[in-house]
């Protein structure tokens, strides 16, 4: 038996759920699978493999729902038979053996100050998940030395199943510059769009700023420097976006420009790829291993090294040297080419489940 812990997500997700909803697409289609899924919207639900999680434990719900979801999930192989459990995250089950976690990124570990609830988790909860587990599932090879730097296991108990795009066909519609830079996530510090806004001077007299996905304080310390350098008439900051707001930023923007001092991969790059617009990208190693040379990088508290990477953007020869490599990240980076990782690791250390 497999078992598929959906656990955690209710009705609203973004990066981690996006993965996991591929992951269980891929998993319906190989094995018979039994779901965990608070979620009660979710399609092909089958009422006879399905164990109902309580709403209240899934992420965003409120501060505690975390808690509740640890307990419940220990309680979880008490109450029911499970055989193999595949976590899409890195929310597994307490003391159960039979089982893999998703690690995404350790950016909590990193970056404790932000994220104080997920540094106790990792720090002190995914070690005991770590030695009850069969493997770990990372979706880079930067994350995965992470992971194995950090919590002192073999490369060979680390497998990758990179993050992807739903979609890799390239956007040939009405794709428009209307001369604006386009930032994509600014709810945490370690995104780094200040460091964009403190090099104002380079950009500033050709574009103007979108900034997509800005919350919470961080969203606050950007609304501070966007006064105190008053660039209120150069910037546009806004919250959620939805999916046809995001299309045509990306439509219509001059460039991506995505400055992250950290991440665990990083989709916006691939997203903007398909809309066949120029990236800019931090100097980091994520960055390099996804996108090797088909992006402009810049060195991150270098404004030499941001006002070459703006020039860039005027260099036609560049720009379309660049876009010429797009299909070939863009096709490496697909969930038709995880089937065969995900299946070929199930069958690897849970090989009674076929």
């Amino acid at each position: 038996m497999l078992t598929l812990n959906l656990s955690i997500f209710g009705e609203k997700y973004t990066g981690m759920g996006v993965y996991a909803m591929h992951v269980r697409q891929i998993l319906k289609r190989n094995y018979d699978v039994q779901e965990v899924i608070a979620n009660r919207k979710l399609s092909d639900i089958n009422m006879e493999k399905t164990i109902f999680a309580p709403y209240n434990i899934t992420t965003g719900y409120s501060k505690t729902a975390s808690l509740r979801r640890l307990y419940y999930l220990w309680q979880l192989p008490h109450k029911h038979e499970l055989g193999f459990v595949y976590n899409p995250t890195h929310h597994g089950i307490l003391g159960y053996k039979n089982q893999l976690i998703t690690i995404h990124d350790l950016i909590a570990i990193h970056y404790p100050e932000q994220h104080k609830m997920q540094y106790w988790y990792f720090k002190y909860i995914v070690p005991r998940l770590i030695k009850n587990c069969k493997g770990i599932i990372a979706v880079s090879e930067t994350t995965k030395d992470d992971i194995c730097q950090y919590y002192k296991v073999s490369s060979d108990f680390v497998y990758v199943v990179p993050n992807a795009m739903d979609n890799n066909a390239f956007i040939k519609d009405q794709c428009k510059d209307k001369g604006f830079l386009l930032c994509v996530g600014a709810a945490y510090p370690h995104k780094n769009v200040h460091e964009l806004l403190s090099n104002y001077k380079l950009w500033a007299d050709k574009y103007r700023l979108v900034i997509a996905s800005a919350k919470g304080a961080y969203r606050e310390y950007l609304e501070h420097l966007i006064k105190g350098y008053n660039l209120e008439d150069y910037v546009e900051l806004y919250g959620y976006v939805s999916d046809e707001k995001l299309a045509q930023l990306y439509r219509e923007c001059s460039a991506l420009v995505y400055p992250s001092k950290w991440e665990g991969f990083g989709i916006p790059p691939l997203e903007a790829m398909r809309y066949g617009k120029p990236v800019i990208l931090s100097d980091i190693k994520i960055f390099r291993e996804i996108y090797g040379d088909t992006v402009v990088y810049v060195r991150l508290g270098n404004p030499d090294s941001w006002g070459k990477a703006f020039q860039k953007l005027h260099d036609i020869n560049k720009v379309a040297n660049l876009k010429c490599k797009y299909r070939d990240v863009l096709d490496k980076y697909s969930w038709d080419s995880n089937e065969e990782k995900i299946t070929e690791i199930i069958d690897n250390v849970a090989p009674s489940v076929k």
